[in-house]
């Protein structure tokens, strides 16, 4: 099994095909799946293959998916522990989420507690639940259980947590939430802890002088804006005047240390990356008007289309209709002129034109968006942590 998943990560580094992923997914889905026939209760033989599945086949929906763990969990549950009880509800609560069922979610996440499970994943996945649903007291405690078990080893979390995300992950919620709660001398000290793993990380260095900031020292959060922007201001300037500059960013976000050469061209993508990271940060604490400064401000190329949850939830929560407004009708407009201009060239090539669906599904969210927030009610993907919660994915195991 080993040889397809490092077939698999290698088929992401150097390719950016979904064909290709299918391919290397295709070969692993079928040797699990015959590894099964001998071994149909090895959960993690199944786990993976459901995952390798979907990827395989685009056919296959989260609630396809969802569909094989509940049959499993019900011909296999007298052969599970807890333990690896709580593992698949926690994995099906993850599919519900990305089909939208967020109470069916809360109904299997509470299924796995009521195992009397350790399961760590339970609990984060219990937190996100409840931060989204902007209920931070009851978030913090689930996330801090969740660190809790993480951090400490009981029997079989060791074995069945192998899947689950770093326990950095675990540290950034809880720090993020206990900001939420204003325990900003304790997030402080968490944030601290990410910061000896993650020294370079510039979306993170700012915590800790936010936490300050909020505890009535203003003077470093401020300089380490100021000099962040004039660092990356100075980046912009060498690429444009031609120089190739090389800048290695690390991401947090798999709980993983993943260094990614990044070099400054005209789209500037180094600058996009972690300032939208930044952005993402302070959405993450609720600090809404660094949001909507961070995507606006032209210099740092994010724009609202990159940000488009966290930008349209800032406007929502700062009731800025008027900009609101703009927005949405200046992104319809301009997805009707892409529309027209693959109409155009279609007609050009004398080819049958078929309307993007992608673009459609688009249009339809911003619209929708858009009458929630007429309405008093909150668009879409308003509150959710950068760093969600994914269980078992090929993504994740790897």
């Amino acid at each position: 099994m080993e040889k397809y998943l490092q077939e698999y990560q290698e088929a992401k580094k150097t390719s950016i095909k979904i064909a290709d992923l299918q391919d290397v997914a295709t070969r692993l889905a079928q040797y699990l799946e015959e590894e099964l026939v001998s071994s149909p209760q090895e959960l993690d033989l199944f786990l993976n293959w459901v995952a390798a599945n979907q990827v395989s086949d685009a056919d296959v929906s989260d609630m396809d998916s969802a569909q094989l763990l509940e049959i499993f969990l019900v011909g296999q549950k007298d052969c599970l522990t807890a333990q690896q009880q709580a593992r698949v509800l926690t994995t099906l609560a993850w599919y519900h989420l990305n089909s939208g069922q967020i109470e069916q979610e809360l109904a299997v996440l509470e299924q796995a507690v009521a195992l009397g499970s350790m399961y760590p994943e339970t609990y984060y996945a219990l937190g996100h639940h409840y931060y989204r649903k902007e209920q931070f007291d009851i978030a913090e405690k689930h996330f801090e259980k969740a660190l809790f078990y993480k951090q400490f080893s009981f029997g079989e979390v060791v074995e069945t947590c192998k899947e689950s995300l770093g326990v950095e992950c675990y540290q950034y919620s809880y720090a993020v939430t206990l900001c939420r709660t204003g325990k900003y001398e304790k997030a402080r000290e968490l944030f601290e802890k990410l910061l000896m793993s993650y020294p370079d990380e510039a979306s993170l260095a700012v915590t800790v002088p936010y936490c300050d900031d909020k505890l009535g020292n203003k003077a470093p959060l401020e300089q380490f804006l100021d000099q962040y922007i004039k660092d990356l201001k100075a980046l912009i300037a060498r690429a444009n005047a031609g120089e190739e500059v090389p800048y290695s960013t690390s991401f947090l976000r798999l709980g993983m240390r993943m260094e990614v050469p990044i070099y400054l061209s005209n789209r500037k993508p180094f600058v996009f990356l972690t300032t939208s990271k930044m952005a993402l940060l302070f959405n993450d604490l609720g600090d809404l008007d660094r949001v909507i400064a961070l995507v606006e401000d032209e210099d740092f190329v994010i724009g609202p289309d990159i940000m488009f949850n966290q930008y349209l939830a800032a406007l929502w929560q700062t009731t800025q209709n008027d900009k609101f407004e703009q927005y949405v009708e200046q992104e319809i407009t301009e997805l009707d002129n892409i529309l027209a201009s693959e109409r155009e060239e279609a007609e050009e090539l004398g080819e049958e034109y078929i309307e993007d669906e992608l673009i459609v599904e688009m249009k339809n969210k911003i619209k929708d968006n858009s009458e929630k927030f007429k309405s008093g009610e909150k668009p879409s993907g308003h509150f959710q942590l950068d760093n969600e919660y994914r269980c078992y994915s090929l993504d994740q195991i790897l």
